[in-house]
């Protein structure tokens, strides 16, 4: 599971417990809200164009728990975040990019460093 996901999944138990217990909210009505949470924020991934399959698998089996009535343990944020950045992706060498610059992008990029090279730093007493 993303990081990202995991955190809302617990801001949304971290919510659902908070109903039961301190607004005396009906335990039904409090998972109906969690399943409701869970399915928006796994079509929200879906929306943004979300790839991990393993997240997405992971979030359709948190909806179908939580449809059978039982409630998902929190994540261990700590563990995630340190596997994640096992995951992440490093450059080696970095990207080479082109730019074409215009004669006018050009004059205006030479007309702004003159222009800073005027200007005085400022005076600290």
């Amino acid at each position: 599971m993303k990081l990202e996901y995991a955190e809302k999944i617990n801001s949304l138990l971290q919510c659902f417990h908070f109903n039961k217990e301190f607004l005396e909210w009906n335990h039904d009505y409090s998972l109906q809200l969690l399943r409701h949470g869970v399915s928006h924020l796994y079509h929200f991934a879906m929306l943004q164009g979300e790839n991990d399959e393993c997240t997405l698998e992971e979030l359709r089996n948190i909806i179908i728990s939580v449809t059978d009535g039982d409630i998902p343990k929190p994540y261990d944020l700590l563990s995630l975040d340190a596997e994640q950045l096992k995951k992440a992706m490093k450059f080696v060498q970095p990207q080479e990019v082109t730019v074409e610059v215009t004669p006018e992008i050009l004059e205006h990029l030479k007309l702004g460093a003159r222009a800073s090279w005027r200007l005085e730093p400022p005076r600290f007493n």
